[in-house]
């Protein structure tokens, strides 16, 4: 009988230290207004949607989505890399106001596997209009994957926001619409404009993973 107590404090500890790593919340800080779909090179299709995000923690949050709308995110958070690796499986793309300078930073993963993220100030709202969500063949998606996300750690170790050369906090409580959609009108992070050439001033450490900490899951309808 002691044993199976035992057993059993053990297993509601466990649940209780999941539970707090990745929750479920009926609040929504994402909305999403789906505008129309449009073929690429078959059988890619660009989703355009009003995408808003908001951050009402009392610091920053990733806020995490599918790479591609047919595929989702892993499950455990334990996002890997391609071996071997290449420092372009992470990029980083920057879309500015030509009127206001507030920008906003996508950063895509692309390794073993892969996701899109961007990362909010606290208490502050990002709207991106015209911003395109990629899928494969003709099913228009009517719901999608979002997780926000405490931390986003580069082997388990190092904060992505400190690991990256640059900055990928987006401004605070920016507005942008992308005239011809989020896929052609953004700047490269990863391209040093003065050297003509990739930058080379990522940390020289192999990158096995990436962890997301602190997860609460949400499946976000689109209008």
């Amino acid at each position: 009988m002691k044993k199976f107590i035992a057993i059993f404090t053990v297993l509601i500890l466990v649940a209780l230290v999941t539970f707090t790593q990745i929750g479920i919340s009926t609040y929504n800080p994402v909305k999403i207004k789906f505008l129309k779909q449009q073929g690429g090179k078959p059988p890619l299709k660009f989703n355009y949607t009003d995408l808003s995000i908001t951050n009402n923690n009392d610091s920053i949050r990733w806020y995490v989505f599918p790479y591609n709308l047919n595929d989702s995110l892993r499950a455990n958070g334990n996002f890997k890399a391609d071996q071997p690796w290449e420092t372009g499986e992470i990029g980083g793309k920057k879309y500015t106001d030509s009127v206001t300078l507030l920008h906003i930073t996508d950063v895509d993963f692309i390794g073993a596997d892969q996701f899109i993220a961007f990362c909010i100030p606290a208490k502050s709202t990002m709207s991106f209009g015209n911003y395109i969500f990629e899928s494969w063949g003709d099913t228009t998606y009517k719901t999608v994957q979002v997780w926000e996300v405490r931390n986003l750690m580069v082997n388990g170790i190092m904060p992505l926001n400190k690991w990256l050369p640059y900055d990928v906090v987006c401004s605070n409580n920016v507005q942008y619409v992308s005239k011809y959609g989020s896929s052609w009108d953004w700047s490269n992070y990863d391209w040093n404009n003065q050297n003509n050439q990739p930058r080379i001033d990522y940390p020289k450490e192999v990158v096995t993973n990436i962890q997301a900490v602190g997860i609460t899951k949400y499946k976000v309808k689109f209008d």
